[in-house]
């Protein structure tokens, strides 16, 4: 329905006839988007799974297909009712001009575009690794672009649609707001509206940075051969320059590639006559460096680089390049010596915290009452995973568990009569802060190898215990009805559920946003009446079981006002978390 060949509505002065063009434009790039979004859920889904019904064994896994598509389904419910409310608005706009409290209705359901974005780029990771080990995926794929409904345009370019789609809302609507008079009945409703969607562009806009760094970092790491120490990828390093700079050697000036990035110098020699490839020759922390200008003769514009693991003189081309990687060099060594700070912080505040709990008055003075190895399933310091070959260690002087590089450090306890015991690092930095050389392991010279701090923000927004909470506690899971249960601990924050391995981790294995979610009590085909399900359709079934039936009823009366929509201030106060039972 084409609302703008509708000649009836005839706007009476300029400034509202520009609301009008605004509001038309917003309901017919809607149109647009929900038939891309349908398209994917509906159009691409289908072909998929009759595909797999054509052959024998699946072209591609169904668990696959939901982690390509994401939340597409909830995405097209929540702008197909927009869009139905927008086309009558539209149609009746000579006695209602207004579109500001149809979007601020929906301003809890924007969660929806978070959760997508975050997940993006595994997404399109997913979707490129399917078609290159299924050839029988991937002709399904390019059959379904050839056809006309796809306009010439792939399946990752209507991907790609969804995330563009918050930004374009901001700017709509900021035009919108400029071109309404004061007293618009829809001023205030719109612009409380815009301040919602501007919060959400924010976040998508540093979404699609990181993603532009990943896909940097990934293109970097491509070119290197050699050993670049951890991995390169880690979700808060960024390049800030690249490029050759002559290094002085004994003998002559040699060219040699530098990647300077926000927590480490890359320096590497060009290895003919490959293209573009380079071979590490060194991998240089920033902790502790310094960068000089200095008057060298020989050197036209050169500098040094002074490190505890490598010192050496560099010439830049020009003066312009030498102020630009001197600029770089201030940035890089700035920022990480604030995220060190800050990391220290959260370990202090996290020692701290700890301390209160157990009732500590003095740290080493008293054996600390262990944490028990079933509370955690991650390091609480740097959040990698245990698994049956990375340990969990206990510190002797705070008790909370840590994996080994994070507890490699040793220092005298007075309960043990002043013998050294291992401890984690936030212990030993307060047990001996003016001691940088008392027994610590060489391990912790170099970054973990493994960190999950990979994982979407939106997994470390809460943690396990947080008292902002709608409600927390431990429930059985299974993917499946028949399968066997798993015991984990859930947090409902913010419309959201949060999925943790136990009671005291800080970082979350997975989050629902629970808008357009269905909950069905007792679940369908189950005996057990404590069970439930939680459902969406096209993206799989979380059966869920209670321990008991005042359980039940109490995470049933948040789910069911979650799935609502209704926020934590309509909820009401969080409830006490249910006790940590393993």
């Amino acid at each position: 329905r084409d609302v703008g060949e509708r000649e009836e509505v005839q706007p009476t002065s300029p400034v509202k006839e520009k609301t009008y063009y605004i509001a038309r434009e917003i309901l017919t790039t809607e149109q647009t988007f929900v038939k891309n979004l349908g398209l994917l859920h509906k159009d691409f889904r289908q072909a998929v799974l009759s595909a797999n019904r054509a052959h024998e064994r699946p072209v591609l896994a169904e668990d696959t297909l939901r982690q390509i598509l994401g939340n597409v389904g909830s995405l097209l419910n929540l702008n197909s009712g927009m869009l139905e409310e927008l086309e009558t608005r539209m149609a009746n706009w000579g006695s209602n001009p207004m579109i500001g409290d149809i979007i601020l209705d929906r301003a809890p359901f924007l969660k929806l575009y978070t959760e997508y974005i975050s997940k993006f780029s595994k997404a399109l990771k997913t979707l490129e690794e399917a078609m290159k080990k299924s050839p029988l995926f991937a002709d399904v794929v390019h059959e379904f672009e050839s056809q006309p409904m796809c306009a010439n345009l792939s399946v990752a370019n209507y991907m790609l649609e969804v995330v563009q789609r918050i930004p374009r809302y901001k700017l709509l609507l900021m035009d919108y707001v400029k071109h309404l008079p004061d007293d618009s009945p829809d001023k205030t409703q719109s612009k409380r509206a815009l301040d919602i969607i501007s919060e959400v562009a924010n976040h998508v806009n540093e979404t699609i940075r990181q993603m532009d760094n990943f896909k940097k970092l990934m293109d970097i790491k491509k070119k290197l051969l050699g050993d670049t120490g951890d991995s390169l990828i880690t979700p808060y390093r960024r390049l800030l320059k690249e490029g050759e700079l002559l290094k002085s050697s004994r003998k002559e000036l040699q060219p040699r590639m530098f990647f300077l990035f926000n927590d480490l110098l890359l320096y590497t020699s060009s290895i003919p006559p490959a293209n573009n490839t380079y071979k590490v020759i060194k991998r240089i922390p920033l902790d502790g460096m310094k960068v000089e200008i200095i008057d060298d003769p020989e050197l036209k514009h050169g500098f040094q680089i002074i490190s505890t693991c490598k010192s050496f003189r560099l010439d830049a081309s020009t003066s312009e390049d030498l102020n630009q990687w001197i600029t770089a060099f201030k940035t890089a060594t700035l920022e990480n010596s604030e995220r060190m700070q800050s990391r220290e912080r959260i370990r202090t505040r996290s020692l701290s915290e700890f301390a209160r709990k157990r009732g500590n008055t003095e740290l080493g003075q008293f054996a600390p009452a262990w944490l028990p190895d079933s509370a955690v399933s991650m390091c609480q310091l740097c959040s990698v995973h245990f698994t049956w070959t990375r340990r969990r260690h206990h510190c002797r002087a705070c008790g909370m568990i840590f994996c080994g590089e994070c507890s490699g450090y040793y220092a005298p306890l007075k309960y043990l009569q002043g013998r050294p015991g291992r401890i984690c690092q936030t212990c030993f930095d307060k047990l001996c802060p003016n001691d940088s050389t008392t027994s610590k392991s060489p391990m912790l010279k170099r970054p973990p190898k493994e960190k999950q701090n990979t994982l979407p923000s939106v997994l470390r927004e809460v943690k396990a215990r947080d008292q902002n909470a709608q409600i927390s506690g431990y429930l059985s899971k299974s993917s499946r009805k028949q399968l066997r249960w798993k015991k984990r601990w859930f947090v409902i924050y913010n419309l959201v559920l949060y999925e943790f391995g136990r009671h005291e981790d800080m970082l979350a294995k997975r989050s629902i946003t629970l808008p357009s979610y269905q909950i069905i009590s007792p679940a369908p085909g189950s005996d057990d009446p404590l069970v439930f399900l939680l459902q969406h359709p096209g993206t799989g079934k979380l059966f869920l079981k209670a321990d008991n039936k005042d359980q039940l009823e109490e995470w049933m009366d948040i789910l069911r006002r979650a799935v609502q929509g209704e926020t934590g201030d309509d909820i009401g106060p969080a409830p006490s978390p249910m006790s940590p039972k393993t």
